[in-house]
């Protein structure tokens, strides 16, 4: 089977924002967990961004609020 450009195409959905309405990333991070690199290039591109830190519980693992975000605990999410 060859692939053509056509049957590489990929279809997307994306919303539309109006000009006007800007969104806010959420960043949710921790102290020492390479969160800092993301922080800096949202600074950088000039990106608004809301910072939440993670805590850990008494287990080290991340709270369950946290879970319901991110299902595997990861730090930082975007």
């Amino acid at each position: 089977m060859r692939l053509t450009r056509k049957a590489l195409a990929v279809h997307r959905t994306r919303d539309i924002v109006p000009p006007k309405e800007v969104r806010m990333y959420t960043l949710y991070a921790r102290p020492g967990a390479g969160s800092v690199a993301v922080e800096a290039l949202l600074a950088l591109l000039a990106v608004p961004h809301d910072i939440k830190d993670v805590p850990k519980t008494d287990a080290g693992a991340a709270p369950d609020w946290y879970l319901a975000i991110n299902p595997r605990g990861e730090i930082p999410s975007l």
